[in-house]
């Protein structure tokens, strides 16, 4: 049995509930395609979204944004596929970002490691952030 990730906890997700994850692509520009995930990306949707992420790297665009504004819940093995898709953008002259405006989801990047991939305008200063109390 696959012990539950703490990542998990953050968005309320168990894993008796099966993953439903969409995919929508868009070509906003003749050297770019938007891969915008929707819904869960976990272990079970990994297959679908290694394929996903490998056919927008060989669809011979400069620059692969992945969208993980709709995005619910993901887990470890989801931060293993953006970074694999971006090692292999590299090895043939391409880009791979990713595009979170989120900002638990951007926190989860940064915690494992990968804010490197966030897109340049995208990318947090969460090095020094404080979290203020709430306001009574």
């Amino acid at each position: 049995m696959i012990p539950q990730s703490n990542l998990s906890a953050f968005k309320g997700h168990t894993p008796a509930e099966p993953a439903i994850l969409q995919v929508e692509l868009s070509y906003p520009a003749d050297s770019t395609v938007v891969v915008s995930l929707i819904g869960e990306a976990d272990l079970a949707t990994a297959p679908e979204l290694r394929q996903t992420l490998a056919r927008a790297v060989a669809a011979e665009r400069r620059r692969v944004i992945v969208d993980l504004d709709r995005l619910t819940f993901f887990d470890a093995r989801t931060l293993d596929l953006l970074v694999e898709a971006h090692q292999e953008a590299l090895a043939i002259g391409a880009t791979l970002e990713v595009r979170c405006r989120n900002d638990l989801s951007r926190r989860i990047l940064v915690a494992g490691g990968v804010e490197f991939l966030l897109e340049r305008s995208e990318e947090p200063d969460v090095s020094h952030r404080r979290l203020e109390p709430a306001a009574d």
